[in-house]
């Protein structure tokens, strides 16, 4: 039964993982990002530092001016005059990264140049042509592509450096005699853990006051880091969440030029925006939740986005993507030259003002244009009327459209349109042509009359009348006019970007016969109460193609369902009927980041009307068909379809057979949809051709925690009288400490209101649809395997030290020392009721009643070493069954490894010992030179950890196995013991030993107990602990490849592994001494509390686990010596 249940964990373990991967590398978007070019030059700026360097990149001309070596900088001849950026890399990033940035900057500015590559960028015509007050000087930091996410020291290191090359740039600028306004500040732009550098920077005390005023961060994880795996990492997020969040820094002083006497300088924080963009799901290196700021940095100064958002990306972007990415480029490009002010061409906006440029470029208004009222949240682009920014910038755009006065006079001898739902479908090769009051067939010869279209609002308009217009051409292949009057002498074209929704393309791969929707023009009631009519015009260059309009006035209350909760297990399934509203609002069902959605979309049949929507039957045809849910829509509809001239032709109900005539089942358009979930980091996200969408999302629907509606003045006067009482306090780490047993922290207001997700589908009004939503089970799998897979280190850990310590127990009992896995097997029934049977029953009791279940760690088991940042990524408690299934498979995983390491051990040992010999000279002779290893190891350690990590193992991985080549010469030698099976825990080989177990004397292996057995129980207690040093190696490896890397690292005692090491060196040379009844009781108990522990207090992070190995393996030697001097004294 037990070793069914261990096959069982592994199977379910590895289909799950295989699923897991499926879902996060296989079941992605594929990447559809534009690669950018460049002609790269680097100059190398002195800088007083032994590792780091300082670059400065200039664009080529062409490409035989590009130099990837080091340029002096001495040798550029020509005076920096642009806004200063500086690019900080991240983790094993390279200075080199900042290239592409930095060549679409130059491309910008110097519209002259011809393209010296052979590939022309497809998405620089589709940017309008803006003349910029100044160009971008960026600088690039060389890290030596250090691998910072391992160590926070490394950080901080590089945050100092940051300090330095800020000063020198800003230093640089001032020989240029001809720069009037020389610039006093810089843009930081960072990617990966460059980000929480650049945020760092601005508290260290080299920081110079005002030197950094603006922060874009690429795929930077602000809220925790991706792995704690060093006191360091830990300490360095601590102190950098706990100051910006609490608005705390070190104080600043000027000095007052009359008086003499300090003054105190504002808040650094009062001046800096900070901008953070995401990749989203395919970034399987940095989750995108990681990225939010939400409650870290005020909501009025920062903005969170992910690119899927951004209206000219669209599209998700990996780790390394988001760099190179030409849609992602441009943006931050556009963004970045807009900040140049008129006046003294440098960043000198004020802090709001910044914030509303680059919102204005990564902000997307697609939510507000398809009908969402935000709330009170930082995703709103600042509107106050008391700001005024005037961007300089020239906009050049080429209007191939026909002449507006030509429009005009159309207009004037254009009829209005006689129903509120009607479309084009042009062909210019098809033979056929023909139309109706609903659908325009046409082709090339079709008269010009055709292409014109002219909508009089006041025969539609009620309080919540939309217009929307789909069509399958972009904004400039058509003319929209709303015109005020009835003469048409006033009026406003409808062609800016902020009016319409641009779609993304379709996936390279996917070809359709159906036309694929481009641009969406929305009108809401307020803004049609504006307008006397609407015109529509297709012109000649437009007809050279194939495209498809489709055109409607809908009652916008009709076009908003609220979608019901629906259990775990089952589906929500209803009937979209045709003529329903081209866009739909499906509210969802409070969301959860690990249970993605599953929307079905089920074409049912298409129809094309033939006469009057007035003539349509407003009820609802009496067929088996209609659902309830149909009949609720159109009750719900015409109850409150009252509008101004009565118009029941809006009502939203199925249409009647007897006035319609049913066409082929081809859609007009392929249906799209747009999820989206208003929370403080904007994420929404288009998916084109959505018959199958899978809704996974970045953020949980909760409670807003960001400081939105909040207004720092009480907070800055709190800190300013914080920073007072602690103004004698040194600083840790060159950063300023704030004692744990303050009570000065605010408590930041929350809003009440719960925003939940939105799906808006956007369908082709003529046909009828089956819509099905479920949980996506195999997507939650994936997205909850790769959220929590660190947190199973720790719970594989704890399962161990469960294992040892029944171990331990059979040894007190039985006298036999049994291997891992049989011991996992006896234990494996047990374990499973407390860690299946019982989470899971409590989980549905705590969801029956509607209850949350109550954070253990944080709240009944306070940590003063973590931030409530760093809760965000404990596992919930119903996750228990699924991580004790998973740490079974892993540690089975591990002993197995471990076996095989012995064997390749073995092998060796058999060449080096000879089958007949004398098995207790090798032993006492190995027993005589352990103290010398022990001083070995301790002159490796003393040269570095890392080498004496290497040994270790080694010595660790054959000391064992030597054993086991003694083990079987034993064996070989009694031959009345040749049928034992050394795996086996065998109560019956012991009947002979008259040991008495309970005494207080020292456990000695009897006489009657063979070589065999003693050699057997010896192995299998050095397995265990080479398996519990080896999970300490997982925890030592990232420190390891560091040094490895850069060869350098810094050896203090008692912050690093060098007496870890010790301590297991020396436990390994004393794991032969026999433990006393006492002490195996005392080692038991430590195990055991050991794994109770661990599994809480280790849970994030990591490299806690450690101290208790530490703790182990001091107690161990201890334990061995206590038992050798208590056995000389008997």
């Amino acid at each position: 039964m037990e070793k069914c249940l261990i096959i069982l964990f592994n199977v379910i373990t590895v289909v799950i993982g295989l699923i897991s991967i499926k879902v996060m590398f296989v079941d992605i978007e594929p990447n559809t990002c534009t690669m950018t070019y460049m002609v790269p030059n680097y100059y190398n700026i002195p800088t007083n530092h032994s590792r780091y360097n300082l670059y400065y990149y200039k664009e080529g001309k062409s490409t035989q001016y590009s130099n990837q070596n080091q340029l002096l900088f001495s040798k550029l001849n020509r005076p920096l005059r642009g806004i200063p950026i500086l690019f900080i890399p991240g983790n094993s990033g390279s200075y080199k990264q900042a290239r592409s940035i930095a060549a679409e900057a130059f491309m910008h500015v110097n519209k002259d140049i011809p393209n010296p590559f052979d590939v022309e960028n497809p998405n620089r015509k589709k940017r309008k042509q803006n003349d910029y007050g100044n160009e971008l000087d960026m600088f690039t930091v060389d890290f030596e592509e250090e691998l910072s996410a391992f160590g926070g020291d490394l950080m901080y290191s590089e945050t100092e450096y940051v300090n330095e090359c800020i000063k020198v740039i800003l230093n640089l600028y001032q020989t240029n005699s001809d720069l009037e306004y020389k610039p006093t500040s810089i843009i930081l732009v960072a990617h990966s853990m460059g980000g929480v550098v650049a945020r760092m920077s601005v508290l260290l005390p080299n920081h110079q006051y005002g030197s950094v005023t603006t922060i874009i961060t690429l795929n930077t994880s602000h809220r925790n880091a991706p792995i704690y795996s060093h006191l360091t990492t830990t300490q360095f997020y601590k102190e950098l969440n706990s100051h910006w969040s609490q608005y705390i820094q070190p104080k600043h002083l000027t000095i007052n030029q009359t008086t003499g006497e300090p003054i105190y300088l504002p808040p650094i924080y009062n001046d800096i925006c900070v901008i953070s963009i995401a990749g989203g799901h395919r970034d399987t290196l940095i989750r995108s939740e990681l990225v939010s700021l939400d409650g870290l940095v005020d909501s009025d100064k920062s903005f969170s986005v992910i690119t899927t958002s951004i209206p000219e990306v669209l599209m998700e972007t990996d780790h390394q993507c988001i760099l190179w990415c030409n849609e992602v480029v441009l943006s931050i490009v556009e963004g970045l030259l807009s900040l140049s002010h008129p006046i003294t061409k440098q960043n000198t906006y004020s802090v709001h003002e910044r914030l509303y440029i680059i919102k204005k470029v990564l902000h997307s208004n697609v939510p507000e244009l398809l009908g969402h009222t935000l709330s009170s949240t930082s995703s709103t682009i600042n509107t106050d009327p008391s700001t005024t920014i005037h961007l300089y910038s020239n906009t050049k755009s080429s209007n191939s459209k026909s002449d507006i006065s030509t429009l005009i006079e159309i207009a004037k001898n254009t009829t209005f349109e006689k129903v509120a739902l009607t479309s084009i479908i042009h062909k210019p090769a098809l033979s056929y042509r023909g139309n109706n009051a609903y659908t325009r067939i046409t082709v090339s010869s079709s008269p010009v009359n055709l292409f014109h279209f002219h909508f009089r609002v006041s025969d539609w308009w009620s309080d919540s009348t939309y217009f929307s217009m789909l069509t399958s051409l972009p904004l400039s292949d058509y003319s929209i006019i709303a015109f005020k009057d009835s003469e048409l002498k006033e009026y406003t074209e409808l062609d800016q970007p902020t009016q319409q929704i641009q779609f993304p393309p379709l996936p390279p791969l996917i070809q359709s016969s159906i036309e694929s929707p481009c641009t969406l023009t929305i009108l809401n009631s307020e803004q049609l109460s504006r307008y006397h009519s609407v015109f529509i015009s297709f012109p000649r260059q437009a007809r050279k193609q194939r495209f498809v309009s489709v055109f409607q006035f809908y009652n916008s209350t009709t076009s908003r369902i609220q979608i019901p909760r629906y259990p775990l297990f089952g589906e929500y399934s209803f009937n979209l009927p045709s003529g329903h509203p081209m866009i739909t609002n499906f509210t969802l069902p409070s969301y959860t980041i690990g249970y993605p959605l599953r929307v079905s979309l089920k074409q049912n049949q298409q129809f094309y009307f033939q006469g009057d929507l007035h003539d349509i039957d407003d009820s609802l045809p009496s067929t088996s068909t209609s659902t309830a849910f149909d009949r609720e829509i159109h009750s719900s509809s015409s109850s409150s379809n009252s509008g101004a001239n009565g118009n029941q032709h809006l009502i939203y109900n199925n249409l009647s057979p007897t006035s319609i005539r049913e066409s082929n089942i081809y859609s007009t358009f392929l249906p799209s949809s747009y999820h989206y979930i208003p929370q403080s980091m904007e994420e929404g996200k288009f998916l084109v051709n959505s018959t199958t969408i899978n809704i996974k999302f970045h953020q949980s629907t909760r409670k807003q925690l960001s400081h939105s509606g909040y207004t720092y003045q009480q907070q800055q006067k709190n800190t300013m009288q914080l920073q007072e009482n602690y103004s004698d306090r040194s600083f840790f780490q060159k950063l300023l400490m704030i004692n744990s047993d303050t009570n000065t922290k605010s408590t930041l207001p929350q809003d009440d209101q719960i925003n939940l997700p939105h799906l808006y589908m956007i369908l082709d009004p003529f046909t009828s649809y089956e819509i099905s939503i479920s949980f996506d089970w195999v997507g939650s799998i994936g997205t909850l395997f790769f959220h929590y897979i660190f947190s199973l280190i720790p719970c594989t850990f704890a399962l161990f030290l469960y294992i040892f310590s029944c171990q331990m127990d059979i040894m007190i009992k039985k006298d036999e020392f049994p291997d891992l896995i049989s011991t996992l097997k006896c234990e494996i029934s047990r374990l499973s009721i407390i860690f299946i049977l019982i989470p899971l029953s409590i989980s549905i009791l705590f969801k029956l009643i509607n209850s949350r279940i109550p954070i253990f760690y944080g709240e009944y088991f306070p940590d003063p070493f973590i931030t409530k940042t760093m809760t965000e990524i404990i596992p919930p408690f119903w996750t228990i069954p699924f991580l004790f299934i998973f740490s079974t498979c892993i540690l089975t995983i591990l002993i197995t490894i471990k076996s095989i390491i012995y064997m390749i051990g073995v092998l060796i040992s058999k060449l080096i010992i000879a089958p007949t010999v004398n098995i207790k000279s090798i032993a006492s002779r190995f027993n005589s030179v352990s103290k010398w290893i022990i001083v070995g190891f301790f002159i490796l350690v003393t040269l570095h950890s890392a080498i004496g990590l290497i040994m270790f193992l080694l010595y660790l991985a054959f000391s064992p196995s030597f054993n086991y080549v003694l083990l079987m010469n034993s064996n070989s030698t009694s031959p009345t013991l040749n049928s034992m099976n050394s795996n086996s825990i065998n109560s019956s080989n012991m009947t002979n030993n008259n040991t008495k177990l309970g005494s207080k004397n020292s456990i000695k292996l009897s006489s009657y107990k063979s070589n065999y057995q003693t050699f057997r129980d010896v192995l299998n207690y050095q397995k265990s602990i080479f398996l519990l040093y080896l999970f300490s190696t997982i925890i030592m490896v990232p420190k390891m490849i560091v040094w490895f890397k850069h060869l350098a690292f810094e050896w203090r005692i008692f912050d690093s592994y060098e007496l870890f090491i010790l301590f297991a060196c020396t436990h390994i040379c004393l794991s032969k001494i026999e433990l006393s009844h006492q002490s195996l009781q005392t080692i038991k108990y430590l195990l055991l509390s050991s794994s109770i522990l661990s599994s809480i207090y280790s849970i994030i992070l990591i490299y806690r686990m450690l101290y208790f190995i530490q703790l182990l393996s001091f107690t161990f030697i201890l334990c061995h010596i206590w038992s050798k001097l208590k056995d000389k004294s008997n």
